[in-house]
This record gives structure tokens, C-alpha cells and sequence, in this order.
């Protein structure tokens, strides 16, 4: 995992931390007799920082800090390392209002053949791998909705937004993208009571590139300024966003 972990230094706010340190935050453990109350500080200091946002804000701003970490180190561990994690055993840092951070990943076993070769497909990978984080993310949810309300639809939704956007990261075709879209979303059941996918890689209308991030789901960012809405926003007029979203 040594190049994952490399990888992902690109980011100040991602990042692994061998050892257990109070500098580093309060650690937050799935399954913890302790994860509730963590939950619920940070709550209360998006809750004091956000004050004017409101409840619907400070919910969705919660779930935001909690799967982005995990989404993000499921896609590319896959699509750039090739093993699945184990997330029953992830663990991450809250630091302030925000979540960054996180202990040494366990990667799952998988069969292997004498060259050394995993057994298992693309398809089949992808498939343990949402498994393991639906595992996690279900217990979150489940949480954060003894704290507070949420809408599960939209919950889903943004995992679902947060999905795509690490595929359109990786390095990958645009058919390759909207193939492993498809397969993520199947995978981790990101659809609607109709079939519908909770979020989509297309182009715009009349384009060919570059590939966007076409999302259902509002993380109710505008909720903190009006005046500051999200390029993506599925909240404004279809034509006003696509213009938005292909500005350099």
C-alpha cells in the first residue's frame, strides 16, 4: 500500500499516520462504544461554527467528513493498487470540524494463483470492495441518524457523486470511467426506486470532453452562502450548470 499511501500525500488532508497520537484528533473506530460520541462533538462544532447554515446543513456537512476518506481510498487502492481494504477495520481522524487522516489500512486476502496473480476479476474486486465500505458507510448512517435527521436518499446520493468523482481522477479512458462508473454504482446499489443511477459521468450537450460529473444530489453547501453555489449543483437550471462546470 506504500504507493497509495505516496499518492495520496497530495492532499494535506489525506493522508496515513502509523501511530496513535492526540495531536492527530480524536480517532474515530466503527463499532467503537465511542463512535456516537465523537459523532456528536463534531456535530456540535459544525453546529457552533455554522450556526446560521441549520440542521439540514450541519447533517449533510457531517456525512460529507465521514465518507469522503473511505470513498476515496476504496476507488484508488482498486484502480491503482489493486487490492480491496478492509474497512471493518479502518479508522480515521476528526480534528476540529473536519475529518482528515486515518490509521494504516488492512487489506482483505484474496486467492492467488502460484505467479503470484489474484484469481479474482476486475468485476469481482469491485464488487468485495463495495461490499466491505457499504459495511462502513451503513454504520455511519446509522450513526449519524440517531443523531440527526438525513435524507438516505441523498445520503446515498453523494457517496454515490463521491464515487465518480475518484473514478474521473484515476488514469483511465473516458469509456474506461463510465465502465468502472456503471460497475461501482451496481455494486454499491446507488440507484433509485425507478433504476435510475444516483449520479453519472457524461459529456455536456453538443461536447466530446471533457467528462463531468452529472449529479442528483445537493450537498447543501449554499446553505452556508446563497451566493456560493457548487459548479455541479443540481439546483440550478440544467443549461446555467453544464456553462459552470466547463469554465476553466
Amino acid at each position: 500500500m506504500q504507493r497509495l499511501y505516496q499518492a495520496a500525500e497530495y492532499s494535506p488532508w489525506l493522508r496515513v499516520y502509523p501511530t496513535r497520537d492526540a495531536e492527530q484528533g480524536v480517532l474515530l473506530s466503527p463499532g467503537s462504544g465511542s463512535a456516537k460520541a465523537a459523532m456528536q462533538q463534531l456535530h456540535s462544532q459544525l453546529a457552533q461554527s455554522y450556526s446560521s447554515a441549520g440542521k439540514v446543513y450541519w447533517a449533510n456537512r457531517l456525512w460529507a467528513l465521514l465518507y469522503w476518506q473511505p470513498v476515496y481510498l476504496a476507488v484508488s487502492s482498486l484502480h491503482y493498487e489493486h487490492v480491496v481494504i478492509d474497512f471493518l477495520a479502518f479508522e480515521q481522524f476528526i480534528q476540529g470540524t473536519s475529518i482528515s487522516g486515518f490509521r494504516p489500512l488492512t487489506v482483505l486476502s484474496l486467492s492467488t494463483q502460484p505467479s503470484g496473480h489474484t484469481c479474482i476479476s476486475a468485476d469481482q474486486r469491485i464488487i468485495q470492495q463495495a461490499e466491505s465500505l457499504n459495511a462502513l458507510l451503513q454504520e455511519y448512517l446509522t450513526c449519524l441518524q440517531s443523531i440527526t435527521r438525513i435524507s438516505e436518499l441523498n445520503a446515498r446520493g453523494l457517496v454515490a457523486d463521491a464515487l465518480l468523482t475518484a473514478i474521473n481522477q484515476q488514469a483511465l479512458s473516458d469509456q474506461q470511467k463510465q465502465q468502472a462508473a456503471e460497475q461501482w454504482l451496481t455494486a454499491m446499489q446507488l440507484y433509485d426506486r425507478e433504476g435510475i443511477p444516483l449520479s453519472a459521468l457524461n459529456y455536456a450537450p453538443g461536447t466530446s470532453s471533457p467528462l463531468l460529473l452529472q449529479r442528483r444530489s445537493c450537498c447543501m453547501h449554499y446553505l452556508r452562502d446563497r451566493h456560493d453555489i457548487c459548479r455541479s449543483c443540481p439546483k440550478q437550471p440544467e443549461s446555467k450548470k453544464w456553462q459552470r462546470m466547463l469554465q476553466p
